[in-house]
């Protein structure tokens, strides 16, 4: 399992990532535990802790982590400084989503593969927020939300609208960032700053594609 991690790094042994991570690969990758769960309030308290904590739980929390995001992209994550920071967007829970959408969890922030070209998502944010949260828009087949109508989002410091011709922001207070709606080529990304959603644990998005 040590090998593989390594190897999985480009021989860079010293990337490993926190102690927690490195053993949880370990774990993880030799098949222990398997079944180690863990609920969901609990997890970060491993991540926090400054004690060595048990192979169940560490099984637990590999488990709940590479259920949202890919586990090669996981290991290049933790070997940056702010990994323990950056897990906020992993410990997002989404809230009656659509069954037939998909999201997914990565470096570069949350993706969802929208069925419909229509929906909505609440997040909920039990340990705060990443510094910043990317939203990307796509289809299931990979194809990019080149046309977005609509974007509606709320928290509890206000709400944002992104709609043909310019996007509106209530209430309009100067010191705080605006979200911004942008393109990378033809896929849509919605940027939220860390101020918008200060003080907020909940965050409240619809979007509308124009080829729904």
């Amino acid at each position: 399992a040590h090998r593989l991690h390594v190897r999985i790094l480009g021989g860079d042994e010293q990337a490993m990532g926190p102690v927690w991570f490195f053993e949880g690969f370990a774990v993880y990758a030799s098949d222990q535990f398997v079944g180690a769960e863990l609920a969901p309030p609990e997890l970060p308290k491993v991540v926090a802790s400054s004690q060595r904590g048990s192979y169940r739980s560490y099984r637990a929390l590999m488990n709940y982590l590479v259920s949202r995001t890919d586990l090669p992209e996981l290991v290049q994550w933790a070997k940056e400084p702010d990994f323990a920071d950056q897990l906020k967007l992993l410990w997002l829970q989404l809230v009656e989503p659509d069954p037939e959408d998909q999201f997914h969890f990565g470096r570069d922030g949350l993706t969802i593969a929208s069925h419909r070209g229509i929906g909505r998502v609440r997040l909920f944010a039990p340990q705060g927020w990443p510094p910043q949260l990317a939203i990307r828009f796509t289809y299931p087949e990979g194809h990019p939300m080149s046309r977005i109508e609509g974007l509606f989002i709320e928290t509890g410091r206000g709400s944002w609208r992104s709609s043909t011709p310019s996007p509106e922001f209530r209430p309009s207070i100067a010191a705080w960032s605006k979200p911004r709606l942008q393109m990378e080529g033809q896929l849509p990304v919605l940027t939220i700053p860390a101020d918008f959603l200060a003080d907020s644990t909940e965050l409240k998005l619809h979007w509308i594609d124009v080829y729904r």
